[in-house]
């Protein structure tokens, strides 16, 4: 423990003193690669209520994100949509401190830290920094893509021995990869995610390298065993074909229909793959979420259905019988649980910051509308890599910096002197 302690602390202050002494015009892309890879390497919602990892990580997020604000500023009047993001979170915390018997501080720490720092990273990064990040995350994701194809087929073994293994739902006999993400939503999310960044083009232009990283990000889609992502995927992959809006959308509404009628023609849709999916288990389990909707609002009491019950509350509504019965306690649909966990207030913030960037953003549109996607079939925020992903790509959407915003955003610094020669007059 000793010897932890003082690795994560001479770790800590070494960065520290790199962030601060090294050049501020990269500093919010060195701050968002940092905390993106960290919190996709390692799954803090499995480390238990406190461990020193999952505190070192916080407070390294934290301090990190304290130097670069310290060093740089925003541009005013392109955050306030943003911000309402990380309101989010401050009345699920005012919902935590009132319920303290049922909800859990330590997990809104674990989610709200790197949704807040990933906001801010986002407000304030400019183009090229925005480019950085992007394409970190597209790297991170092809690695984890290329694992998870291998521990599928078994070729490398799971990480995390505490997760529960989920049998795939594509393959019989082979077991879902989870990568470092340690559940394989989280990972078709991150992979997902980073697909939407390829079909944007924001992480990059290269034809070439744009397909070979889409193809191994699908294969990796495939590994997780979420036949929804999987599809979700495809169709985005789909309705980008073509340069203008109106031909992606004639090219994808004619490709997914030949796509539709080549599997009608085979018999697909009538085969065991469609008819478990449409009557199975995670079906009906999420229809339930929707429909304990009006138990929640009119069951509790005014002030929990305005303010809600506090983060990570929700085993104490499945206890009361107020949320889905059986064996299976997760809500999976994040609008409810906003609901439950931040009342009304919550929901309404977290609506409102979704349709604001979707309008704003339209380079993000795609990425926004995978991170959505998610919201009607898992938990999303209340998983650190989820939340500071969702709060990256709100910020991005709010804050569209022209190629001129380089120097404003930068805090001024003492001139260097140029190394080129000096013209030779002729």
């Amino acid at each position: 423990m000793i010897l932890t302690v003082g690795a994560a602390a001479a770790l800590g202050f070494v960065a520290t003193v790199w962030l601060v002494s090294y050049r501020a015009d990269r500093l919010a892309a060195i701050v968002g690669v940092l905390v993106v890879t960290a919190y996709v390497l390692v799954p803090t919602f499995y480390l238990g209520d406190l461990t020193v990892l999952r505190t070192a990580i916080i407070v390294t997020t934290l301090g990190a994100t304290v130097i670069l604000a310290l060093r740089r500023r925003m541009q005013p009047g392109r955050y306030r949509g943003a911000w309402l993001f990380v309101a989010y979170f401050v009345v699920i915390l005012f919902s935590t401190l009132l319920n303290p018997s049922t909800a859990n501080l330590n997990l809104w720490a674990n989610a709200a830290t790197p949704a807040v720092a990933l906001t801010f990273v986002g407000l304030i990064a400019t183009r090229a920094e925005q480019r950085i990040i992007s394409r970190s995350i597209v790297i991170l994701a092809v690695v984890q893509s290329l694992y998870a194809v291998a521990e599928v087929l078994r070729v490398t073994p799971r990480l995390w021995g505490n997760t529960v293994v989920y049998p795939h739902q594509l393959v019989a006999g082979m077991n879902r990869a989870e990568g470092t993400l340690g559940h394989p939503l989280m990972l078709a999310l991150v992979l997902l995610f980073a697909l939407t960044l390829t079909i944007s083009r924001f992480a990059t232009s290269r034809r070439a390298l744009r397909l070979v990283t889409q193809a191994v990000l699908l294969a990796g889609l495939f590994a997780t065993g979420s036949r929804s992502a999987l599809i979700v995927g495809i169709a985005m992959l789909l309705f980008s074909l073509g340069h203008r809006p109106f031909q992606r959308i004639v090219l994808g509404t004619l490709s997914s229909v030949l796509a539709v009628v080549a599997l009608a023609a085979s018999d697909f849709f009538e085969g065991s793959l469609v008819t478990s999916f449409i009557s199975g288990a995670s079906v009906t389990h999420r229809a339930g979420a929707l429909d304990a909707v009006p138990g929640l609002l009119s069951t509790q009491s005014p002030l929990h259905v305005i303010l809600g019950n506090g983060f990570y509350s929700a085993g104490s509504l499945f206890d009361a019988g107020l949320l889905q019965q059986g064996n299976f306690r997760a809500v999976d649909n994040q609008l409810v649980v906003s609901l439950v966990e931040g009342g009304l207030i919550s929901l309404a913030l977290i609506t409102v910051v979704s349709f604001t960037a979707l309008r704003r953003g339209t380079g993000m549109r795609m990425p926004l509308l995978a991170l959505a996607f998610f919201f009607f079939t898992f938990d999303t925020l209340e998983w650190a890599t989820a939340a500071g992903l969702f709060g990256l790509a709100v910020a991005f959407a709010m804050n569209r910096p022209t190629a001129g915003d380089h120097s404003e955003a930068v805090a001024p610094e003492v001139s260097r002197p140029s190394r080129r020669r000096p013209a030779t007059v002729v």
